[in-house]
C-alpha cells in the first residue's frame, strides 16, 4: 500500500541508503553547491527537455512548499486546501508563518476538494474580505483564480454558471512551453514585429 500523508513516517529505500553509505567518506562543498546536486541538476535538465533551466535545492519538502507560496503570493493571499491536506494538517505552522493563512474546505474522495466548496469560499470569505480590505475605490471588482493540474470544461461551466462574482479556472502545465511558441504569443497579444533569435554580437550595434 502506498501512503502519502507525509514523507518521513518511514526511512529511506534501501537503494538509496546504500548509495548514501557509498559517499559517505567524501568530503564535499554544502548541499547545493556539491557535485551530486550539479548531477542532479543535469539529469532533471535531460528529463524535462530544458537544457537551460535554474534548478535549485532545498533541505526538505515543508520548506520547498514555504518558499514557493510565500514567493508567489501577495502577503495578504492564503493557500485553499483540503481539511487533511499535508500543508493544512502537518505544515500550517510553516506556512502561516509568513502570514498567508490556510483556508481549508472538506475532503471528498480520498483528499479531493469540491469546486462547489471551493466556489463558495472564494465568494464567501476571500473575495469579500479583498474587496472590503484591499480594493481600491477605482478597481473593478477582485477577480477568483483557480489553478488544476487537470479540469473538465463541463464540470466548470456547470459549476460557475450562477456565480455572480468573477472567476477564472485554468489548467496549469507541469512544464514551460517553448520559447519560440511563447514568443510568438507575445507578438501576437503586443502587436510587435517578429523579434530574431540573437545568438551574438551584431553588425549594427
Amino acid at each position: 500500500m502506498l501512503s502519502f500523508e507525509n514523507d518521513y513516517s518511514e526511512g529511506a529505500h534501501s537503494r538509496i541508503l546504500k548509495r548514501l553509505v557509498s559517499t559517505d567518506l567524501q568530503q564535499v562543498t554544502g548541499y547545493g553547491n556539491d557535485p551530486f546536486c550539479e548531477e542532479a541538476r543535469i539529469r532533471i535538465r535531460q528529463a524535462i527537455g530544458v537544457p537551460d533551466a535554474d534548478i535549485y535545492f532545498l533541505s526538505g519538502g515543508t520548506q520547498t512548499n514555504q518558499v514557493v507560496i510565500d514567493t508567489m503570493l501577495k502577503p495578504y493571499e492564503g493557500v485553499i486546501a483540503a481539511e487533511t491536506g499535508h500543508v493544512s494538517v502537518h505544515e500550517a505552522g510553516a506556512i502561516e508563518y509568513s502570514g498567508h493563512k490556510v483556508l481549508t474546505v472538506p475532503m471528498h474522495n480520498g483528499g479531493k476538494v469540491n469546486p462547489m466548496e471551493v466556489k463558495n469560499l472564494i465568494e464567501d470569505f476571500y473575495l469579500e474580505g479583498l474587496d472590503r480590505q484591499i480594493r481600491k475605490t477605482d478597481e473593478n471588482p477582485s477577480v477568483g483564480l483557480l489553478l488544476c493540474a487537470s479540469k473538465n470544461d463541463e464540470v466548470v461551466e456547470y459549476t460557475m454558471s450562477r456565480t455572480l462574482s468573477p472567476m477564472m479556472m485554468a489548467q496549469y502545465q507541469l512544464q514551460l512551453p517553448d520559447k519560440n511558441i511563447l514568443r510568438k504569443k507575445l507578438q501576437e497579444l503586443a502587436n510587435l514585429p517578429e523579434i530574431e533569435e540573437t545568438t551574438g554580437g551584431s553588425d549594427n550595434a
